[in-house]
């Protein structure tokens, strides 16, 4: 970040034959030109450098939670890509999933003053014209993961969960078709959110005019105790052979509906999820889940593409991360057993 800074000298050659007394003044009054010119050049470039050596980069982020595992993952990459540049300043605040604490949350950034607000939104439209008023104001809006309704925000960083949809939905399509399911249940995260959206619509374009049939769609909103308990209840309603594969839009809710799966004895539900998470990679290991679409981290990427933008650099306005699918045949090449996430 350092601007190296080069000083020019000057120099003068006398040229013309001077008295003595003419060439030991016009010496003299060169001399001391040229030494008072180099000096308000080395000042002026100790000054610039000094100033771009003490500059500083405040960046506030707004989570939604972290209550979820994904979310924490999201926030402590966010925090060791900071913790490499001493010159950020980082302020995070936790919206507990709640949606009026976290438009608050983006007013107090505001108020503090920051450059550029790294928000994961519970709820894109509630949370637009708050991110609209930063926007506004010269802040830079980058947007982890969730959409913003609306085009006013600088960036956004994410997997393309459309892409993901569409890709499960055909992934569907191919496994339940070579091993003769045809019911299928989603369990979805929070309605409103563009994960939620995004992650369904493709996927029932695809299902679409086969011979799968939706059983059932159920609300978890991103929980490991909410897929529980919809789990149980769909296992009540659903005897043995009514459901055969779950489709969960989140690692987190599949390994709620596992749990589920194993205390009822229900072992021949397939699970199929999202997010890459090292719990259900493990579970994939054991053969209790079949595969999960991975979603990586934008946290890291957004400290950089805020750094950028604070120094006056010009970056895409979506900037896409890919997704691997992750199972029995490759899950050792992704598995890390040190993982946090």
């Amino acid at each position: 970040m350092k601007r190296k800074l080069m000083a020019l000298g000057m120099a003068a050659i006398m040229t013309a034959s001077m008295l003595l007394t003419g060439c030991s003044s016009g010496d003299e009054g060169t001399t001391a030109q040229t030494e008072t010119t180099e000096n308000a050049d080395a000042e002026s470039s100790e000054t610039e450098s000094s100033s771009e050596e003490g500059k500083v980069y405040k960046i506030g982020m707004s989570i939604d939670t972290t209550s979820q595992a994904w979310r924490a993952g999201l926030v402590e990459d966010v925090s060791k890509e900071a913790e490499k540049h001493p010159e950020v300043e980082l302020t995070i605040t936790d919206a507990n999933g709640n949606t009026e604490k976290q438009i608050s949350d983006v007013e107090d950034l505001i108020t503090k003053g920051v450059q550029a607000i790294l928000i994961s939104p519970i709820e894109s439209q509630p949370l637009t014209n708050v991110c609209k008023k930063a926007y506004d104001q010269g802040i830079h809006v980058i947007v982890l993961d969730r959409e913003l309704e609306g085009d006013d925000w600088t960036c956004f960083i994410g997997a393309n969960n459309r892409d993901i949809g569409a890709a499960a939905g055909e992934f569907l399509v191919k496994y339940m078709g070579e091993n003769g399911y045809t019911k299928l249940v989603e369990i979805q995260g929070t309605p409103g959110s563009s994960p939620c959206r995004d992650r369904s619509e493709p996927m029932l374009e695809k299902i679409e005019g086969t011979d799968i049939e939706l059983v059932s769609q159920q609300t978890a909103n991103w929980t490991e105790s909410e897929a529980i308990t919809v789990t149980e209840n769909l296992l009540q309603a659903y005897p043995e052979g009514e459901i055969e594969v779950i489709y969960a839009q989140c690692d987190v809710m599949a390994l709620g509906a596992l749990k589920a799966i194993k205390s009822a004895e229900r072992d021949e539900i397939k699970i199929v999820s999202v997010d890459g998470q090292k719990e259900a990679l493990e579970a994939i290991k054991a053969g209790e889940m079949v595969g999960t679409f991975t979603y990586p981290f934008p946290g890291a990427k957004g400290v950089q593409v805020a750094m950028q933008l604070i120094d006056g650099e010009t970056v895409d306005k979506n900037i896409s991360m890919d997704s691997v699918f992750i199972d029995a045949s490759n899950v050792d090449d992704y598995y890390d057993p040190d993982s946090t996430f």
